[in-house]
């Protein structure tokens, strides 16, 4: 009898499905403005949470990469310099991480103006309204890197070196960028 029904539990395994899980890669994408949740990110077994009202070196390299902005190191130069490392007036009072103006002309995530810059409810309004801004300029200047360093030094600063600084900043934070990017 004790062999019967060895054989029945070691023949009804081998029929029992073996499933391995697949890991999903699923993004949910951060809540909008009227909800202040954390952004969630799955990806494999690692979880991302990106505070929805702070920001640090990572999460803002990964929101721009994650928004399909071109030149994400760049604009990540830009974000760093322009914000003073996250510590300006502009940023702590207007989340505006780069330093944009108030567009009348184009659409735009900005709430309201603080100390003449656009305002958002969060940073991540501010990273989407430079894609925004992004989508408006003129397709030759975004042919490579170095067009667009050309067209951001003499249309979105008014100073002299600004070029210098994004390229002293890209290589300071080197370490943050995905080394597959062109």
């Amino acid at each position: 009898m004790k062999k019967i029904l060895i054989f029945l539990f070691v023949g009804l395994c081998s029929f029992a499905p073996t499933h391995k899980k697949k890991h999903k890669h699923k993004k949910i994408k951060h809540i909008t403005h009227k909800v202040i949740v954390d952004t969630v990110v799955v990806h494999k077994k690692d979880t991302v949470y990106i505070p929805y009202n702070k920001v640090n070196y990572h999460w803002l390299y990964y929101e721009i990469c994650q928004q399909g902005i071109k030149y994400p190191d760049i604009v990540f130069a830009q974000g760093v310099l322009e914000s003073g490392h996250f510590t300006s007036d502009k940023f702590r009072d207007g989340n505006n991480l780069f330093g944009m103006k108030l567009s009348k002309y184009r659409k735009t995530t900005a709430i309201g103006e603080k100390y003449g810059h656009a305002a958002y409810e969060s940073w991540f309004e501010s990273v989407q309204d430079y894609k925004l801004w992004q989508n408006t300029i003129p397709k030759k200047y975004l042919k490579n890197r170095f067009t667009y360093l050309y067209f951001v030094e003499s249309r979105y600063c008014e100073c002299t070196g600004y070029k210098v600084q994004l390229v002293d900043i890209i290589k300071r934070f080197k370490k943050y960028f995905n080394p597959h990017q062109k």
